[in-house]
């Protein structure tokens, strides 16, 4: 058993929103799949979810986060993950002028489809060099800690 890991909360001054992603848990006992609460804070915005994240999801997490570090000088259109059952969606752009907007949307756990469900979005505007390699990096490493995915 691991030890516990404390939440990993990302801001990126100077901008004020922040989203903390709490360590993951395997409530089954399988390795297979994993939760966690995620939290988005901005001005007039607190919500909170617990996400699923699985070692069969395409692609993982991880490699998902690696792909952008990695695709610093650029992509065409919007390259998006979501966790199994979409409590979490990101969903990445590229600017082609070195900075890429993180769009993180929330929904909440067991009726993310649910017409009335309610989301709430944060976006993250990241230096595609230096700033998303440390952020990947971080993220991956708080995932790892836990958990074996991707």
């Amino acid at each position: 058993m691991s030890p516990m890991v404390a939440p990993l909360v990302i801001q990126l001054p100077p901008q004020t929103a922040r989203l903390v992603l709490h360590p993951l848990t395997d409530p089954l006992g399988d390795e297979d799949m994993w939760t966690f609460r995620v939290e988005l804070h901005d001005e007039g915005i607190n919500a909170e979810t617990t996400a699923t994240v699985a070692r069969f999801d395409n692609p993982p997490l991880t490699t998902y986060l690696r792909e952008l570090k990695e695709a610093w000088q650029g992509w065409p259109g919007v390259r998006t993950w979501r966790s199994f059952e979409q409590e979490l969606r990101l969903d990445a752009c590229h600017d082609g002028l070195g900075h890429v907007t993180l769009r993180v949307t929330l929904r909440p756990p067991a009726q993310p489809y649910a017409d009335e469900a309610w989301s709430a979005q944060i976006a993250f505007v990241i230096e595609a060099g230096e700033q998303m390699t440390g952020l990947v990096d971080a993220i991956t490493a708080h995932i790892r800690a836990e958990c074996q995915i991707g």
